[in-house]
């Protein structure tokens, strides 16, 4: 008999550890939120016009790169008239892509004979089951740059 209760009391002991540990750990479902955009207009210091639809830069002569290794590599941008405020913004999906992969230092054409250099530092980051992504800097020829918060679009001053 006693060997009997000995049993059940083990058995017991372990259907209770098991329950407590399978509580203890959190479920809770896989979620990812890819890094933003970035965006950003290029106005002019003296002005404030924007120097794209005023005809200081033609957006087909625009383009983003940078370099893995001694390879050049050109990331995808998109430049954006606004018909309506006549206003422009680039902008890039891949180049936050890029910036968590390790890369941060990226180079604007602009023309050609202007081009300007980005550093973008963008990282990854997870909380609660949820990984996201989170812009730590913004640099536009060595200057950082704030982002607006009306619009989510950083201003850069040329």
């Amino acid at each position: 008999m006693k060997r009997f209760n000995f049993k059940v009391i083990v058995l017991g002991l372990f259907v209770i550890t098991t329950m407590v540990c399978c509580n203890l750990i959190k479920e809770c479902p896989k979620c990812f939120t890819p890094p933003e955009p970035l965006r950003f207009r290029l106005i002019s210091k003296v002005d404030s016009t924007d120097l794209i639809t005023s005809g200081f830069f033609h957006k087909d002569s625009i383009h983003l790169y940078y370099y893995d290794q001694t390879y050049r590599k050109d990331v995808d941008l998109m430049v954006y008239t606004d018909s309506v405020t006549h206003k422009s913004t680039i902008f890039s999906n891949e180049i936050a892509w890029a910036s968590v992969s390790g890369f941060k230092d990226f180079y604007l054409t602009l023309n050609s004979k202007v081009t300007d250099t980005l550093y973008l530092n963008v990282i990854k980051k997870e909380e609660d089951c949820c990984a996201y992504h989170q812009y730590i800097s913004f640099k536009y020829n060595g200057q950082v740059i704030q982002i607006d918060q009306r619009d989510y679009v950083y201003y850069v001053k040329k």
